[in-house]
Parts: structure tokens; sequence; C-alpha cells
């Protein structure tokens, strides 16, 4: 799989580093249409509760949000909103967060998942257009077949006596 290629197809969504998403996804593209995926899914779930929490000053569990949502995001490689998500956490610790500067923040998050819906659907056309083996962009091969992921099913789900 043509890394250029990728990049393309996620050149709407700006503040993803591929290369860096690539490698923690061990080099595998569909480990980083899941990983895309879920950070999608969580951010459009949160962006309501955000915006809430500020509402009804809910600082702490703002705050716990934030912090999760940096870890999910240096994940795909999308370090301007990890940095974005940590200055906001630390202006709330400083008792420097504002209103405007949260909504600012959220407008932003906002455009981020539109965005990455977009890429994601490219992805997937990408996807689908390949040949059943060739879904890694570095040619990564995974030690684990699926004949040994069941064993390893079978194993975990027999007594320890």
């Amino acid at each position: 799989m043509d890394l250029e290629l990728l990049k393309t197809k996620l050149a709407t969504v700006p503040e993803l580093d591929v290369d860096k998403g690539i490698s923690n996804s061990v080099g595998s593209l569909k480990n980083y249409r899941k990983s895309l995926y879920l950070v999608f899914k969580s951010i459009r779930f949160k962006l309501p509760m955000l915006s809430s929490m500020l509402e009804y000053d809910e600082y702490d569990g703002l705050r716990i949000i934030l912090h999760t949502m940096s870890q999910f995001l240096t994940t795909v490689g999308a370090d301007s909103l990890v940095e974005a998500s940590r200055s906001i956490e630390k202006s709330y610790l400083n008792d420097q967060l504002t209103a405007d500067v949260f909504q600012i923040y959220l407008e932003h998050l906002a455009s981020f998942v539109e965005r990455l819906e977009t890429g994601i659907r490219q992805v997937d056309s990408l996807l689908q257009n390949a040949p059943d083996h060739i879904h890694s962009v570095s040619n990564y091969k995974e030690t684990k077949s699926s004949y040994d992921m069941a064993s390893i099913d079978t194993i975990s789900m027999k007594k320890v006596m």
C-alpha cells in the first residue's frame, strides 16, 4: 500500500500526522482505520457533553475528558489537537479557562470530526479497492494467525484447575 496515497486520502484532515499514526498502528492500515474510527466516534459522542460540562461548571469531569482525549488523539497522530487539549486543561488548572476560548476549541473539534468522517470514508474506499492481502503500509507481517487466535480463545475459556 502506498503511504502517499493514504496521505492523499486523509488530506482533508491536516491535523493528522499519518506517518506517526501508522507507526502507532504497527504499520497496519486496518488498525489505523480502526483507531481513526474510534477517535471519531468518541469525540462525536463527547462534544455535547463537553459543552454542557462547561455550561454547568463541571470542571473536574471536563478535565478528565480532555486528558483522555489527548491520550487517544496521540494514537492517531493528531498532535495539534493534543496540544490544544493540554492547553485547555492547563488553563483550567490555572483558573484561566474562559468560555470563549473553550468554545473556539469545541468548534475546532467539531470541524475536525466532520473532516475525519470524510477521511475515514476515503480510507474505506482505499481498503475496498485493495486486494485482501494488502492492508499494510509497511508490509508488516502479523505474527499470530487466525488459527493461533482461535486456539488462544479456546485455552482462555478453559477453567484453570
